[in-house]
C-alpha cells in the first residue's frame, strides 16, 4: 500500500529528469557559432548519455506500470501506432510548417530542404530529433514482444551488446554504402539501421526496466544524500570516460568503443535519475519541459533556432546602440534562454489549441468514462 501512495510522488522525478533531458538534447542541436572549442567537447559528452537517458527513462515507467503486461500485443501495437506514430506524423508537419516561416520570413532554406523533410518523414528517418519517436515505437515493440515471447531478459542483455556491437562497428560501415545506389539498397539499409539500433536501445529500456525497483526502495527513499552522491560519481566517471571514446551518435549507429559507449551512457543517465531521484522539491519550469519533451523534441528543429538567432540580432542592435558589447557565451547564453521561451510558447499553443497533436483523438467515446 505504501509504494502504490508513493508511487505518482515519486514517478515526478521523471519529468524533472526528462526536462534536464530535453535542454541537454536542445543543447546538443545548438551552434555555438565562434566557440569551436567549447562545442566540440559538449557535443561529444552530451552525445555520449542523452537519447540513452530517454529509453532508460522508458524502462523506469515500465517497471512501474504494468498494464501492459495484461494486454495483447496486439493491442500494444494498436496503441503505440497512435501514441508515438500518429503524434510523429502530425509533429512532422508542425516542423515542416515552422521550414516553411523560415522560408518566408528569414529567407532561409530552400524547396529542396523541404523535400528532404518529407522523404525522411515518410521513410521514418525523421527530420531532425524526430527520428527519436520511430526509434522509440520499433524499440518498445520488440520490448514487448520479447516479454510475450518470454525470452530470458537477463540473457538478451547480456549478448544483444556484443552482437549489434559487432554489427554496429564492422557491418553498418558497408551497409550504409549501398544506401542510395538502389530502392532496394535503401530498404536493406534502412531495415538493418532500425532493426540494431531497435536491439541497442531495447537493451537501455531493461535497464531501467531492472532499476525502477532500486528506484522505488524505501532505502532510496530514506538516504536521498547517498542518492545523490552516486549520481555526482556517476557523472564524473562519465565525464571522464568520453574522452576516450570517438564521437557517437545512436540514430546513426555510431558508437565507437562498444564498451565506453555503453558505460558513458549508463552512467551519464542514471546520473540524472539519480540526482533527481534525490531532489527534495520539483522544479515546476523543467518538470514542464520534462512533460512535454515530445513536442519540444520535434520543433526544437533549424528554423527554431535561426528564429532564435534572429530575436538575438536584435538584442545586439540595442546593445550596440547602448555602446555595450557582451562576450560571445553571454549572447550565446541569451540565444539558448530564446530558444527555450520559443519552444515553451509552442508547447502552450500545441496543448491549449491543438491537442489533437499529441494523443489520437478517439471519435464517439464518452471522454467522462474514460
Amino acid at each position: 500500500m505504501k509504494e502504490k501512495a508513493l508511487s505518482g510522488k515519486r514517478l515526478d522525478y521523471l519529468d524533472l529528469a526528462k526536462g534536464i533531458g530535453i535542454l541537454i538534447v536542445m543543447l546538443g542541436h545548438f551552434p555555438f557559432y565562434g566557440e569551436p572549442h567549447i562545442s566540440i567537447q559538449l557535443y561529444d559528452f552530451i552525445f555520449s548519455f542523452h537519447m540513452p537517458l530517454f529509453f532508460i527513462i522508458t524502462g523506469i515507467i515500465f517497471g512501474y506500470s504494468r498494464k501492459w503486461e495484461k494486454q495483447t500485443f496486439k493491442e500494444l501495437f494498436i496503441k503505440k501506432l497512435k501514441t508515438i506514430i500518429y503524434p510523429y506524423f502530425m509533429l512532422s508537419v508542425i516542423a515542416l510548417a515552422l521550414q516553411v516561416l523560415e522560408m518566408i520570413f528569414l529567407n532561409s532554406g530552400s524547396t529542396f530542404d523541404l523535400q528532404v523533410t518529407i522523404m525522411r518523414t515518410l521513410t521514418l528517418k525523421g527530420y531532425n530529433a524526430l527520428w527519436y519517436l520511430p526509434a522509440l515505437f520499433f524499440t518498445e515493440i520488440l520490448f514487448f514482444a520479447l516479454e510475450k515471447l518470454k525470452v530470458n531478459r537477463f540473457i538478451f542483455v547480456a549478448v544483444t551488446p556484443v552482437i549489434t556491437s559487432l554489427l554496429a562497428v564492422y557491418v553498418y560501415p558497408d551497409v550504409s554504402k549501398m544506401s542510395y545506389k538502389s530502392t532496394a539498397g535503401d530498404i536493406f539499409f534502412l531495415v538493418f539501421l532500425y532493426s540494431v539500433r531497435a536491439f541497442i536501445t531495447c537493451v537501455f529500456i531493461y535497464a531501467g526496466f531492472f532499476a525502477y525497483k532500486l528506484l522505488s526502495s524505501d532505502i532510496v527513499e530514506n538516504h536521498p544524500v547517498y542518492v545523490f552522491s552516486a549520481g555526482l560519481i556517476l557523472l564524473a566517471a562519465d565525464i571522464i570516460l568520453f574522452r576516450f571514446n570517438s564521437s557517437v551518435n545512436i540514430c546513426l549507429l555510431q558508437i565507437g568503443n562498444p564498451f565506453l559507449y555503453y558505460i558513458c551512457s549508463f552512467s551519464g543517465s542514471f546520473a540524472v535519475i539519480l540526482m533527481c531521484r534525490a531532489f527534495p522539491h520539483k522544479l515546476r519550469f523543467i518538470s514542464f519541459l520534462g512533460m512535454n519533451s515530445l513536442v519540444i523534441m520535434a520543433t526544437h528543429n533549424r528554423a527554431a533556432i535561426d528564429f532564435a538567432f534572429y530575436f538575438e540580432t536584435l538584442i545586439k542592435k540595442v546593445c550596440s546602440f547602448i555602446n555595450f558589447f557582451p562576450p560571445q557565451l553571454l549572447r550565446l547564453a541569451v540565444v539558448f534562454i530564446i530558444l527555450v521561451a520559443i519552444e515553451t510558447v509552442i508547447v502552450l499553443i500545441i496543448n491549449r489549441f491543438m491537442p489533437f497533436v499529441k494523443s489520437f483523438p478517439e471519435f464517439g467515446k464518452n471522454k467522462k468514462s474514460v
